[in-house]
């Protein structure tokens, strides 16, 4: 089932915000920091990596690999509909559009971007190892 968004005039005027596009293929255009993902586009049944806070764990963090479902804007929030992989769980994360928090509760990547992250992980612990007087 294909979810709407609850008033259509919401999606011309995120459009005209370039903060959230939804097209009749199925795509979704979101601009948001939380969305680390190629060109900003979610994509239906597409498996990305989802990074969020876990109070269970001792870092704090944890991740799932999840499919896309779907997406809807209701009231400044989209909610955005994803079943994890492995245990088949549905879950629901949002963006409130009015928020200006910059900090993220979760992060959504694709595998673009995931090698990017961890390229700069790898040279900030290049970095990291150099001051700590280690030889590389």
């Amino acid at each position: 089932m294909k979810l709407q968004d609850k008033f259509k005039y919401d999606s011309a005027i995120l459009g005209l915000n370039n903060q959230y596009i939804a097209s009749e293929d199925g795509t979704f255009f979101i601009n948001h920091p939380c969305i680390l993902i190629r060109d900003q586009t979610l994509i239906q049944n597409k498996i990305y990596l989802l990074i969020h806070e876990c109070n269970q764990q001792p870092e704090g963090m944890s991740y799932s690999v999840v499919k896309f479902i779907d997406c809807y804007y209701s009231n400044a929030v989209l909610n955005i509909f994803i079943q994890e992989i492995y245990s088949n769980e549905p879950m629901r994360i949002q963006i409130d559009f009015n928020e200006s928090k910059t900090q993220c509760p979760w992060l959504l990547l694709d595998d673009t971007n995931l090698q990017a992250l961890m390229d700069k992980v790898a040279e900030q612990m290049v970095v990291y190892d150099y001051c700590i007087g280690g030889k590389g």
